[in-house]
């Protein structure tokens, strides 16, 4: 039998994970704009739920093992071209 108060954490992880998107990345949904890796190449653009739906995963099993949560993405989201950059051989 389990103490209450371990009770109450399960049901809280539990409670978390159904909270969690369902929904099931493959090749076809993942990219907004598919990549493409020939010339000219191009990173394609991810899917905008993509990142936040998978960091979302990211902090409920860092919280399953009693790591810190709520890591944010790095801040290259939206990263332009930088201005030193030749913006013939860089396109953005």
């Amino acid at each position: 039998m389990l103490p209450n108060i371990l009770r109450l954490k399960l049901r809280q992880f539990q409670r978390q994970y159904y909270s969690l998107s369902k929904i099931k990345y493959t090749k076809q949904n993942i990219y907004q704009q598919q990549p493409n890796f020939g010339l000219p190449f191009s990173a394609g653009v991810l899917n905008p739920t993509y990142i936040p739906d998978t960091m979302d995963y990211v902090n409920y099993y860092r919280s399953l093992a009693g790591l810190p949560t709520e890591l944010k993405v790095h801040g290259l989201l939206g990263y332009m071209r930088p201005f030193y950059f030749n913006k013939k051989r860089h396109p953005e």
